[in-house]
């Protein structure tokens, strides 16, 4: 239990009880949009501040390792899935990002079960960030179309996000090559 109550993991519940927050505060909209990005920010920031404070202060926990990625999906997956309720995204895309972290998810899950805690690739951080510009991208598509009309630079945003797509389902197939022994063993 003294595990869990490190800097780096307080770090970690600070991202996923921002999400409820920004939510809230997207769905206000108007004014509240600017707000809700600053505490989408925190939420980010804290995403960098734990894994170096933990790299800093030598703490590495199961719960860490495990959490901190939880983490991640919870604020993108719900930010992806309140701009698909605003209109500013496909769903098809989210479904690929929700899929993705699903199976890996579970596959992370079945070898702490089996103490081969699944690392984290560099190809896996690079599509996280990738997803965090996708989710600034559409924050400053918001703000320019809230006080001018720049709805025809949405096909834009279409394209990147299919980028997005294509470099979350690249990187869900790269954890599954490297780790095939693993998964050899649950068939």
């Amino acid at each position: 239990m003294k595990n869990i109550f490190t800097f780096p993991n307080i770090l970690t519940f600070c991202r996923i009880l921002f999400t409820p927050i920004f939510i809230f505060l997207f769905l206000l909209g108007g004014q509240y949009l600017l707000w809700s990005i600053i505490v989408f920010t925190l939420a980010a920031i804290s995403d960098f501040c734990d894994g170096y404070f933990a790299r800093y202060l030598k703490i590495k926990s199961k719960f860490g390792s495990f959490f901190d990625p939880l983490a991640d999906k919870i604020l993108i997956i719900s930010t992806f899935f309140t701009f698909y309720f605003v209109g500013i995204i496909h769903l098809w895309v989210i479904l690929i990002i929700v899929f993705r972290d699903l199976v890996v998810t579970f596959l992370r899950l079945y070898l702490v079960k089996r103490e081969k805690p699944l690392q984290t690739s560099y190809l896996a951080k690079s599509k996280t960030v990738i997803q965090f510009i996708a989710i600034y991208i559409c924050f400053i598509f918001l703000i320019l179309n809230f006080y001018f009309d720049f709805k025809h630079l949405k096909v834009y945003l279409d394209y990147f996000m299919y980028f997005v797509a294509l470099v979350t389902l690249w990187s869900g197939i790269d954890y599954l090559v490297k780790n095939k022994k693993a998964i050899k063993c649950l068939f």
